[in-house]
């Protein structure tokens, strides 16, 4: 476990740029997609604040997630934390950066104790919101046939990171239960001396 300090979370998973593009092209992520994302940035941009202030509408209108925020100085850093998240989906770069911040969003969610139920409705709420928001652009900003295709390389890069936010779970989850067998395996022997002594 201590070598992993020396590690970033990428690497502790064995997650390389093959396996980056293995997983790209699993989901049919390509270099349209991108070029789709790219162009749509500008107008995300200048919708950024209403999209979020939607986005959390919603969220604290359930009363586990609103429990969970907890006050009003979490949910302003969650709110600026998601702006970021989503204009990042607008950058066209995916590569091992982008997906160790998608790492360390897993292991921050499962730290906090969000549950994948949360987790997965958040994205489905975010996937819903943006789409919505490129449904209604005007005609001048977007082209009604590229809509579509942007709403579908939005999905396609959410489910991406939804992939790499459950590596990290599920990881912690194995080290949960490594971490319990070693303290079961100490306890043992200690338990077996002294039954000997």
């Amino acid at each position: 476990m201590k070598e992993n300090i020396n590690k970033s979370l990428a690497e502790q998973l064995a997650i390389n740029d093959r396996e980056i593009t293995y997983r790209k092209g699993l989901l049919d992520f390509h270099d349209y997609d991108i070029k789709y994302l790219i162009e749509t940035k500008s107008y995300i941009s200048k919708k950024i604040d209403i999209t979020v202030s939607s986005f959390y509408e919603k969220q604290v209108d359930n009363a586990e997630i609103s429990l969970l925020i907890g006050d009003s100085e979490t949910l302003a850093r969650l709110k600026g934390a998601m702006r970021r998240y989503i204009l990042e989906l607008f950058d066209g770069d995916y590569g091992a950066n982008y997906v160790n911040r998608r790492l360390r969003i897993g292991k921050v969610h499962k730290r906090i104790g969000v549950p994948p139920k949360l987790y997965i409705s958040a994205i489905w709420l975010l996937q819903y919101t943006l789409n919505n928001e490129i449904v209604n652009a005007d005609p001048n900003e977007i082209k009604e046939l590229d809509k579509p295709k942007i709403n579908q390389a939005i999905n396609k890069l959410l489910m991406l990171d939804t992939q790499f936010v459950f590596d990290t779970y599920i990881s912690s989850l194995v080290n949960e239960v490594e971490m319990a067998k070693e303290e079961l395996q100490s306890y043992t022997v200690s338990l077996e001396e002294l039954v000997s002594e």
